[in-house]
């Protein structure tokens, strides 16, 4: 397949029954300099840099880092998502319908781009970009408005590395999220047999890198993505995300988590939606207008998470 392009985004000439888009230009933060960063809140991070930082101290300049890496790995997937069904790298395995490329696509320029948004905590009226801060033992002092202890959520057996709080900008990093490593330094593409992914889909996505997206497009979709109380809830091993329908599948995180790894690693096997044991749930088989062309930063379903409380006093003990 070969594109060419004179004036931008009109295409010239097109060798391919596939349409080609304009190449997609990631954000450019400029540099962090190391010698500036000191164990205090926000210090270290450049002026440029659209999300926020609190709490993190001395792992300030890392996050930095991780979040600059993260929106570098979600390019490829910007440059892929239009393809739809014809795309190599998962997109027809882990979200089925083409139609739905327009609302992936903006979910993950909104990450891109730090997209703010308006009424969510803690300041409702005032459009806020995705804040990350690092959970201590003290968190709670910070926090106390959100009427949850982020310290006792990452302390229980069945924590993650990182969770977002629902109808807030916040995004919180447990002490084990610096545990891992930041991105693959090698291609971890899982293999395919029967047409099912071999394995959980852990190797391929497990970094700091696509943890941070994974919560951003939690923010994002916001009370429409999945989660711990929906019906079904939330999924993350590989096969079960294949399995989801067209909808489920665009409102379920970690099916993005795991596009945007196949895409940026160069993954091109992936199982067939349409083949057994994979079969397809035709009740959601028809999608909603507005999934099909309302931008995603635009949906009402960015607005506060009413359920939130009823989780996280679950959570936290309450």
């Amino acid at each position: 397949m070969r594109c060419r392009y004179g004036i931008p985004g009109i295409i010239i000439t097109v060798l391919s029954p596939v349409f080609c888009l304009p190449q997609y230009l990631p954000l450019q933060f400029a540099a962090l300099d190391n010698a500036t960063v000191t164990a205090t809140n926000l210090t270290g991070v450049p002026a440029s840099f659209p999300f926020v930082i609190e709490g993190c101290s001395a792992y300030t300049g890392a996050l930095v880092h991780v979040l600059t890496e993260a929106v570098a790995a979600l390019t490829p997937a910007l440059n892929d998502v239009g393809l739809g069904r014809d795309s190599r790298h998962g997109f027809k395995a882990l979200f089925k319908d083409g139609a739905t490329s327009t609302y992936v696509r903006g979910i993950l320029r909104s990450i891109a781009s730090a997209q703010p948004l308006k009424g969510l905590i803690p300041d409702p009226s005032v459009p806020s970009a995705p804040r990350f801060a690092c959970v201590t033992p003290s968190t709670i002092s910070q926090y106390q408005f959100l009427e949850v202890d982020p310290w006792k959520i990452c302390n229980r057996p069945d924590a993650g590395q990182a969770f977002y709080f629902g109808g807030s900008s916040y995004i919180f990093l447990c002490p084990s999220f610096w545990r891992g490593d930041i991105a693959p330094q090698r291609n971890t593409c899982p293999a395919v047999r029967g047409n099912q992914f071999l394995g959980g889909g852990e190797a391929l996505s497990m970094y700091m890198t696509y943890l941070v997206i994974h919560e951003m497009v939690h923010l994002y979709l916001g009370k429409a993505s999945l989660g711990a109380f929906t019906d079904p809830p939330e999924i993350y091993p590989i096969n079960a995300c294949v399995a989801l329908d067209p909808l489920n599948s665009v409102h379920n995180p970690q099916n993005y988590q795991f596009y945007v790894a196949m895409a940026q690693q160069g993954c091109t096997n992936a199982p067939d939606p349409d083949r057994p044991p994979f079969l397809l749930d035709q009740g959601n088989a028809a999608l909603p207008a507005t999934l099909l062309t309302a931008p995603a930063n635009a949906r009402p379903s960015l607005a506060a998470d009413i359920e939130r409380l009823a989780y996280y006093d679950v959570a936290s003990g309450d």
